[in-house]
């Protein structure tokens, strides 16, 4: 092969990758509007769960609510709330993923649901553990019951969500 023929082949062949490599004008228009499309329903996804946290919320202790309300309602930034708390923004995030994450949880909504019908116990004892997020300990003290009655209520609240297939 000579170096004309060389170059020739390789100018074709980048041609050919570039070719490849940008789409024509209207597949790059539908490409556009796809990721529009998608973005869009990433947005609205945010805020069915946004509006979802903050209904959720009127379940947390009051401190837990606020902080919820002050970020995905009121639209403050992590930063914003750490400098009204003399708390770090990382920590604040980090509360604020913890919270999320109890608040969305399966077993949160059970408990919302269904409290209501069982003994005055087993709910205090689903509050303080599912709703407030305490460790069994933590909440047997704070009910002033032994950690074996906690952890019973606890267990059969566990198995009725179970049975209900959650």
């Amino acid at each position: 092969m000579t170096t004309t023929a060389a170059f020739t082949s390789r100018s074709n062949n980048s041609a050919g990758a570039n070719a490849i490599a940008s789409p024509p004008n209207n597949l790059k228009s539908a490409h556009r509007t796809h990721r529009a499309e998608v973005f869009d329903r990433r947005r609205r996804q945010g805020r069915d769960i946004a509006e979802s946290l903050v209904a959720r919320a009127e379940y947390l202790l009051p401190k837990d609510r606020a902080l919820i309300n002050a970020i995905y309602r009121d639209g403050s930034s992590a930063r914003e709330v750490a400098s009204l708390t003399d708390a770090t923004p990382r920590a604040v995030r980090r509360r604020i993923r913890s919270l999320a994450q109890r608040v969305l949880d399966p077993r949160f909504a059970f408990v919302i649901i269904h409290r209501e019908q069982w003994p005055p116990t087993r709910r205090k004892v689903a509050t303080e553990t599912i709703l407030h997020g305490l460790p069994l300990r933590a909440a047997a003290k704070s009910l002033d019951l032994s950690l074996h009655t906690v952890r019973r209520h606890a267990d059969a609240i566990r198995v009725m969500y179970e049975a209900l297939g959650r």
